[in-house]
């Protein structure tokens, strides 16, 4: 999911998978990573005050050729689903029960690789997640903009189940967060 890869790391250095162990996982993560002051439980805090919680290691790009730009999936392990960059929709690597990629696991063990989005960048900022929930762009889109009604009903629209309490209590989160990135 896109909202797991932004804000990009900017931090440079190899790649290459190496040893890592954290409790009951096994497998790898990238070098650069490994002495990374940002690396925590085998994910990133590099933004974790913006998006209020981990993001995915930055594995490098993939060999897989296309495009980057996102692709809503459904049916997936994630509640409403999310999305993947487009090039990932055809590929054998991808699991789209969990939204993840598979390619090289055997080198990354219990750590899939991030996806590659390539060149795109989203062009809303990315606010986290709520509680699980699906935080589409168009919602954080009418945070950013202040129209909660909207946010509110995009909110309810893209998260089965979810109430108007729990929609507005996002609503307020989203535009904490926001808030709080501006004023940084």
């Amino acid at each position: 999911m896109w909202w797991k890869a932004f804000p990009r790391c900017t931090v440079q250095g190899p790649v290459e998978p190496v040893p890592y162990a954290h409790f009951a996982t096994q497998g790898a993560v990238p070098q650069k990573c490994l002495r990374c002051g940002f690396m925590l439980e085998g994910e990133c805090t590099r933004a974790i005050d913006q998006v209020a919680g981990y993001l995915a290691l930055d594995h490098g790009p993939c060999p897989v050729p296309g495009s980057g730009a996102p692709v809503r999936i459904l049916a997936t392990a994630t509640q409403a689903g999310g999305y993947v960059p487009g090039k990932c929709l055809g590929c054998e690597h991808l699991d789209a029960t969990k939204a993840v990629c598979n390619y090289q696991r055997s080198r990354w063990g219990d750590w899939s690789r991030t996806f590659d989005w390539g060149d795109w960048e989203p062009d809303v900022p990315n606010l986290g997640v709520i509680e699980g929930r699906y935080v589409s762009p168009d919602l954080v889109r009418a945070v950013c903009e202040e129209r909660r009604n909207d946010a509110l009903k995009v909110f309810l629209a893209t998260n089965d189940g979810a109430g108007f309490a729990e929609a507005l209590k996002a609503y307020q989160e989203l535009r904490m967060r926001w808030e709080s990135r501006r004023d940084a």
